[in-house]
Order: structure tokens, then sequence, then C-alpha cells
């Protein structure tokens, strides 16, 4: 008898809640964005992502690396502040990270073998990338790329991805380093946040093949992306230096490995709760039902 009532109650007070986030607008939207970011397992697939990013990040460093040690050999200090750059977008990690990478001769033996690394790993996580945000939008399958459209969207993608990040990395940087000014703080985060913006919007307008989305559709994704991606680039610092401080008590020198796991996928699934805001505000996908006496169509 305890048990039903316990089970009654229960089923009660979820059905208070349902009824009174469907009576608010804004609430039953986030609830919406929730459910629906469980219901269609975008966590799985930000997990992937994750996976094929972590895969080719030390490949693009090596490229990158090979890659400037030829085409700034007359310019050393050119090499440096990209690398900086590079290595800035991984908060406390960069510097060690960046160690890690050994140098490479003009022969291209270090190239080429990053080379192949980077068409499995990089390829990988724009694939991943890809498929992410089209299940997001719910492409059909008759409108989703084949080949060879989808190998060059990919390399796209990779393009524009890490040529953006490391774009907004460095135009912070610079601009932060112009001096302790309140207003050259703002413009750092400014010039950050557009050029963000902007490249998501790029990404996006590359991996979603749905007609029916437009170019304003994927907007909002972006902005959510890119100011999102900033926020965690400015509390970065705090947030890996806590994580990394109980990884190294536990795992000691696997605490790297971990630390770099936990920052991309922190940053994937921002990227993609943006998507799916994008989808659930676009399509009016709210209010959803959480209770069992009543389902919303």
């Amino acid at each position: 008898m305890s048990q039903s009532k316990n089970a009654n109650l229960i089923e009660n007070n979820i059905n208070r809640i349902d009824k009174y986030q469907r009576s608010s607008r804004n609430v039953g939207f986030i609830v919406a964005v929730v459910k629906r970011f469980g219901d269609e397992k975008v966590g799985y697939l930000g997990a992937l992502i994750t996976y094929y990013g972590f895969l080719s990040l030390f490949p693009l460093l090596l490229i990158l690396t090979s890659v400037l040690d030829i085409v700034a050999s007359g310019n050393p200090e050119i090499k440096v502040k990209i690398l900086e750059y590079a290595s800035s977008y991984v908060p406390i990690l960069g510097d060690q990270l960046q160690s890690n990478i050994p140098g490479s001769s003009k022969s291209g033996v270090a190239l080429f073998v990053g080379l192949l690394f980077l068409f499995y790993g990089a390829r990988g996580v724009a694939d991943a990338f890809r498929h992410a945000v089209n299940s997001i939008w719910h492409t059909p399958k008759g409108q989703l790329q084949t080949f060879p459209q989808n190998y060059l969207s990919s390399v796209y993608i990779i393009l524009l991805g890490g040529c953006g990040l490391i774009a907004s990395a460095g135009l912070a940087t610079y601009a932060s380093g112009l001096g302790d000014f309140f207003l050259f703080k703002i413009l750092s985060v400014a010039l950050g946040s557009i050029l963000l913006i902007a490249t998501f919007y790029g990404l996006f307008r590359i991996a979603v093949t749905k007609t029916e989305v437009s170019h304003g559709d994927l907007v909002l994704g972006a902005v959510l992306s890119g100011l999102g991606i900033l926020l965690l680039q400015l509390v970065g610092g705090f947030i890996l230096a806590n994580q990394l401080k109980n990884l190294r008590n536990l795992y000691g020198t696997f605490a790297l490995v971990l630390g770099l796991l936990f920052w991309i996928y922190l940053q994937v699934r921002v990227v993609l709760f943006a998507v799916m805001i994008n989808v659930v505000h676009k399509y009016r996908y709210w209010p959803v039902c959480i209770s069992a006496d009543e389902k919303i169509t």
C-alpha cells in the first residue's frame, strides 16, 4: 500500500511540474531542448565527435608545425606566434601539447605521416560533426551528401574550423596583449566572438544539407555556439585547473589525456546544445509532455 501511495505521489508531482512547464513559454522551451537532447541520444553523437577530435588533435598540430617549418623557415617569430595562438585554444594544456609535438625536417617525412593520420582522424571528426548536426536537424536520407561531395565538405570543415578557431584565439590574444585597459579587454572579447560566430555559421552551412533550412535558419545556432565557446575560453583556465588537480591525483601521467578529452567533450556539448536550441526554436517543438497522462503530438 505504501509503495502505491509513493508512486501516486511521484506521479502527481510529475503532473504538476508538467502542467507548469507547458503553461510557461520559457520553461517549456528549456524542457523541450533538454528532453529532445536526451531522447535523440545527442550525447552519444557528441562522444563520437570527441573521440575523432582527440584522435586528430596531435596530427593536426604535427601538420601545422611541419608546414610552418617549411613556409616560415625564414621568419621563426611567425611560427612561434601561430603555434602560441593554436596552443592558447586549450587553456593550461596548450603548452604541454606543444612541447610534445616533435619538430620536423624539410624532407617531408613528418608531414607525410601527419597527413596519413590527418586523413583518418581529422576527416573522421568532420564526418562525425556533419552526421551529428544533420541528425539533430532530421535531414532526410535522400538529402545527405554522398561521395565525392561528402569528402569535399569534410575537407572544407577541417580547413574552416581549424583556421577559424586558431584565428579567433590569435585575435583575442593579440588584443588582450595591447594592454590592461578595459577597452582592450572588450575588444578582445568582441573580436573573438565575431570570428567564432562567423566560423560556426560557415561550419553549419557546409554541414547541414537539409534543403528547407535557409541561411537565416542557422544564425541562432551559430551565435549560441560562438558565444558558448567564447565563454568556455574565458573560464576554461579555472575549469581545467580544478579538473586537472583531481585528475593528477587519481591518474598521474594520464591526466593530460583525460583533461583533453574532458575539454573537447565540454565544447562539443555546448555546440550540439546550440544546434538543438536552433532546431527546437525553428520548428516550435514545444511544449512537450513529460507525464504519462497525455501525449502531445
